[in-house]
């Protein structure tokens, strides 16, 4: 299988899904200044982006691929896949 880059078919669907709640669910804070927040560990192992990979069908290789790919362009942890990668 394909790894999932910002080239890949999937890309958009992966993007919305990483934004959302099963995601690091981006949302409006009123007690955050009215600020968004979001969540995310800041670790490497990236669990969401892993997760949600996986719920797509993608295998382990694939999954592995694809986080090589994104730690290459800046997304470290799963929320900076959303800042960094594809911009």
């Amino acid at each position: 299988m394909e790894p999932m880059s910002p080239q890949h078919e999937r890309w958009s669907e992966f993007v919305d899904r990483l934004e959302g709640p099963e995601g690091c669910n981006f949302r409006y804070s009123e007690k955050n200044n009215g600020c968004n927040v979001w969540d995310c560990d800041n670790t490497a192992e990236r669990p969401k982006a892993r997760a949600i990979l996986a719920s797509m069908g993608f295998d382990e290789q694939a999954i592995e691929e694809s986080l090589s790919i994104f730690e290459m362009e800046g997304g470290y942890c799963d929320c900076e896949i959303l800042f960094n990668v594809g911009s």
